[in-house]
């Protein structure tokens, strides 16, 4: 199923959901919330705001005003200050918005926009209204990365993922495979070279999403702290299909240390590499190194910054 095809079967389901009365409450929208994060968590405001029954029909009034943010009963909540945080009295004064009445005497919707930035504080201010929303409410979440959430909040809502934009172009898959088939590191110095040339990728990556948005942004005069705060959630895509692909090479080379056949390899073409780390690493050798790629997307969710959370993996596969 192509991306396009899993977005629109996530939108009937929520459509599917609404008509029937059985839409939850509170959702978490995971994606970038000033791009497809954002798209979806319009969408989905669209879907309880509309004027027509069957709708979102797009063209309604009620429809572009929402697509503007300009819905006087679509709430938007964003990071504040150059600290990039959402504050708890945000929140607060968000919360009491939600129990009054509608200006349409129907639906209101509240946008959280990069809630992963919500600190202890916030989060604890809003969970009575999480707990307990207003009737007739739709809670939206959005964030690139829901990880980053506490998860008293997580746990009381339901994911809707806005798929993935395409990843920029760029060497980062090439250099990623070049760490990958070295294989294990020998030394602490292997490894740490290999954690800061995975590091520098996802640099650059941030450089190029920079540059990106600055352009993308000329006439809205953003600060250079919202306009990195951007570029580093838009970095995460390219962050976990980085470690999607660490993952998947440690894979193969766990089929092949297991006696499974070549059929079943992601990079097929890499065989001979993939044969020979798996007879060096053996079974339980393998098995620790596909530990060691969750030992680094556990490090990132934990907050680690790069290359630490590289070489937190990295240095357990000296031994191996």
């Amino acid at each position: 199923m192509s991306s396009a095809e899993a977005q629109a079967a996530v939108r009937e389901d929520l459509r599917r959901g609404h008509r029937s009365g059985r839409l939850a409450h509170a959702w978490i929208v995971e994606g970038d919330p000033h791009r497809e994060g954002g798209d979806l968590a319009r969408w989905m405001a669209r879907l309880v705001l509309c004027a027509r029954e069957d709708g979102p029909c797009g063209v309604c009034r009620d429809c572009r005003t929402v697509e503007s943010w300009t819905h006087p009963d679509l709430h938007r909540v964003v990071p504040e200050g150059k600290s990039r945080q959402i504050t708890v009295e945000a929140m607060r004064v968000t919360a009491k918005e939600l129990y009054l009445t509608s200006f349409s005497g129907g639906w209101k919707a509240l946008a959280v926009l990069e809630a992963d930035r919500m600190g202890i504080q916030a989060c604890n201010a809003f969970l009575k209204t999480l707990e307990e929303p207003p009737p007739r409410t739709l809670i939206l979440l959005v964030a690139a990365d829901p990880s980053q959430m506490i998860a008293t909040i997580r746990s009381r809502c339901q994911t809707a993922r806005a798929g993935r934009p395409p990843l920029p172009d760029g060497p980062w898959r090439e250099v990623v495979l070049e760490v990958a088939r070295e294989g294990a590191p020998a030394s602490v110095l292997d490894a740490l070279r290999a954690s800061h040339r995975l590091a520098a990728v996802l640099d650059e990556a941030q450089k190029t999403a920079v540059r990106e948005i600055k352009a993308e942004t000329a006439d809205e005069d953003l600060e250079d702290d919202e306009i990195n705060a951007r570029a580093a959630t838009r970095m995460v895509a390219v962050r976990e299909a980085l470690l999607e692909t660490l993952l998947a090479w440690q894979r193969d080379v766990l089929v092949l240390a297991s006696g499974g056949p070549a059929e079943l390899l992601g990079f097929p073409d890499q065989a001979e590499t993939l044969s020979a780390q798996a007879a060096r690493l053996g079974r339980d050798g393998a098995i620790r190194a596909v530990n060691a790629v969750e030992t680094m997307a556990t490090a990132f969710r934990r907050n680690l910054k790069q290359p630490g959370a590289f070489e937190a993996g990295f240095l357990s596969l000296i031994a191996t």
